[in-house]
């Protein structure tokens, strides 16, 4: 399981992800292949630098290291955090209430947040 989180550069600054080097995942991916080793990647969508590009470009490159299994995640955060959610703020993100209506927040204290340039559909 490999945490690579995003493929932007800016996203992995903004959320202090200094173990991700973006131009070492290919040579990573080609080193578990050649091993027989399988690899599934963890990415998280929608920090507040994301661009629609950003995310073409992270699937074109999990094709490219033929990932074995891929988990896509919506930016979130969990229960109270003003520290951050002030960071995700002050940087353009917006909260995202088109999942308000399944009532997660109220059970389990995800908030689910988005670049404010997106629309909820996208």
């Amino acid at each position: 399981v490999l945490g690579i989180e995003s493929f932007n550069k800016e996203t992995l600054k903004f959320f202090n992800k200094k173990m991700n080097v973006v131009h070492k995942y290919q040579e990573v991916f080609q080193k578990l292949d050649k091993w027989g080793i399988s690899a599934s990647a963890h990415l998280i969508f929608g920090g507040p630098t994301d661009t629609k590009e950003d995310i073409r470009e992270a699937l074109k490159g999990l094709i490219q290291g033929k990932t074995t299994l891929t988990y896509m995640h919506i930016m979130a955060s969990f229960g109270e955090d003003p520290v951050f959610e002030k960071k995700l703020k002050d940087n353009g993100g917006v909260e995202f209430d088109g999942l308000k209506k399944y009532g997660v927040y109220e059970k389990f204290g995800i908030r689910w947040w988005k670049p404010s340039r997106y629309t909820d559909e996208e």
